[in-house]
């Protein structure tokens, strides 16, 4: 058996520990083990971020292991894990500012449309036809697009919806958008714009409703729309790349 407190590497002839009875291990085992089923929990029920105590789980099987060595002291796993705790707040909410100054997560900052100009708008929506869920959309910068991939239990129906607003002169509006995370569709389902919106008007919306694919992973959402003002020759392009994920 070592000494009670060591760091010395081990030798080929030494043993971590004396094992204990049965009722002795299962005794050692119970506190590492309630400690990670507690705070598992507690991230699963207030947060996402799983990783960021996940140091705690090699700390314990550490602590199992040779409850005597030196790197399972108090003050080294107290300062040991406030540091990783802490070290990976501060990463998570630098992301989180650097998440929140984009446009719907690609990175263009968010500015409010000229509403005496031709513009557009955008939203997704995931659920039953009747009622389905926001999930994100250009009135909403930063927030992700994420949708649940379909399986053969769940299938998943998404709406997208492309709005065209009024603008100063009647406008006319002309193009497409292309959702590409639409099951069973060759480069993405085609939703095509053709619409005149008069001054002080409604938004006239186009919808594509589908199945979500079943592969995970990065979509987009492709817009491209002209606009035209009083009939005027030279036409205004509207474009734009929305990132969608699909898990």
């Amino acid at each position: 058996m070592l000494p009670r407190t060591t760091s010395e590497p081990l030798q080929p002839d030494q043993k971590l520990r004396r094992r204990l009875s049965t009722r002795g291990e299962l005794a050692l085992a119970v506190l590492p083990t309630g400690t990670i089923l507690l705070v598992m929990a507690f991230i699963e029920v207030l947060s996402t971020q799983r990783l960021l105590f996940a140091s705690l789980a090699s700390s314990a099987f550490l602590i199992y292991l040779d409850p005597h060595h030196a790197s399972n002291g108090v003050r080294t796993l107290v300062l040991a894990q406030v540091s990783a705790a802490l070290n990976s707040a501060r990463l998570f909410a630098y992301l989180a500012v650097l998440a929140s100054s984009g446009c719907a997560g690609h990175g263009v900052p968010h500015v409010a449309p000229d509403e005496s100009l031709p513009h557009t708008s955008w939203e997704i929506r995931s659920g039953s036809e009747g009622d389905p869920d926001f999930i994100c959309g250009s009135a909403r910068p930063g927030q992700p697009c994420v949708l649940e991939a379909m399986t053969e239990k769940s299938r998943t129906l998404a709406t997208v919806q492309l709005f065209v607003h009024a603008a100063a002169q009647r406008t006319s509006y002309v193009g497409f958008m292309r959702a590409s995370f639409f099951e069973g569709e060759v480069g993405g389902r085609l939703g095509e714009v053709n619409a005149t919106v008069n001054p002080g008007s409604r938004p006239v919306a186009t919808t594509v409703v589908g199945r979500v694919t079943s592969k995970p992973g990065s979509y987009t959402l492709t817009i491209s729309v002209d606009a035209a003002q009083g009939g005027g020759a030279n036409p205004v392009h509207i474009s734009d790349e929305v990132p969608v994920v699909v898990r």
